[in-house]
């Protein structure tokens, strides 16, 4: 036998380890910078849906009634128009009815 014998260990070493771990952070970075515009895009989007599909419901509303709805648009739920009391925007506030416009809005987001 060589006295010189080189032991070649199995598995990574400290560095590949380290410098794996560093590549895998980076397309992290990388993706998350990338997803977070998407999300806001898509949540902008559902809250343009939900404002026309409630101010449809609010009209109906108002065809069956001759009143338009509540502040807090209440009055759809009570007509059966909605299935919950408050309707959640995507950005965590509830909707609401401007009297003067005769228009749902979002208070988060309003013009």
């Amino acid at each position: 036998m060589n006295k010189k014998q080189i032991h070649h260990w199995s598995g990574f070493s400290l560095i590949e380890f380290l410098v794996s771990t560093l590549i895998v952070f980076a397309v992290v970075g990388v993706a998350s910078s990338w997803l977070v515009p998407q999300r806001s895009t898509a949540e902008a989007k559902s809250d343009i849906n939900n404002i026309e599909k409630l101010n449809s419901l609010a009209h109906e509303y108002y065809l069956k009634t001759q009143m338009w709805p509540d502040d807090h648009l209440h009055r759809l739920f009570a007509a059966g128009l909605t299935n919950t009391r408050e309707i959640e925007t995507p950005f965590g506030d509830h909707y609401r009815w401007d009297q003067r416009s005769r228009s749902v809005y979002n208070p988060v987001r309003k013009p």
